[in-house]
Formats: C-alpha cells, sequence, structure tokens
C-alpha cells in the first residue's frame, strides 16, 4: 500500500471551531477537543486580494502538561515567559 492510497485523516482545524482572539499583533486560536493553541502572525492581503492567515505555530498543551508533570523546570520557565508571578528562571 503506497502513502497516496491511504485515506486522509481529518485535521483539528478542519473539523472543530476554535475560540478566537485578534490581538492586533497575534491571532490566538483554542482548540479546546484537540488541546491545542495556535498562535498566528497577523493576516495579510496577498497580491490577489485574498485575506491570508499569517505564519502559524501550534502547541500540544496536552502533551506540555504531562510534559510538566515529568520535568519541573518547564512550569518556572513559562511563568518566566509569561511574567507570571514575578519568577525568573534561575540557570
Amino acid at each position: 500500500m503506497n502513502i497516496s492510497d491511504k485515506p486522509r485523516e481529518t485535521n483539528y482545524w478542519e473539523t472543530e471551531e476554535p475560540e478566537e482572539m485578534d490581538t492586533g499583533r497575534n491571532v490566538l486560536s483554542w482548540y479546546k477537543k484537540a488541546g491545542r493553541l495556535q498562535v498566528s502572525m497577523p493576516s495579510f492581503q496577498n497580491r490577489d486580494g485574498e485575506w491570508k492567515r499569517g505564519k502559524t505555530v501550534a502547541i500540544n498543551l496536552e502533551s506540555l502538561y504531562e510534559a510538566m508533570e515529568d520535568d519541573k523546570t518547564i512550569a518556572p520557565f513559562l511563568r518566566s515567559v509569561f511574567n507570571l508571578g514575578g519568577d525568573e528562571v534561575k540557570s
């Protein structure tokens, strides 16, 4: 069986409607069922006049939470990144 013979799996962004927030500098899209947070650059208009989503990265928060249980350095790092609680990452 070739890879092209396999039926295509449906992507979470095609089946789930996200909660979205546009900050003006980023667009945040929360896909609760999939446990994914997408962070995008602002949308832009291409040469054909079509609006396109800016470059996007997705964070698998479920995996991140699981990793936090095993690696106790993740939570202090994230607090530092988001400046929550005033903690700084110690080297």
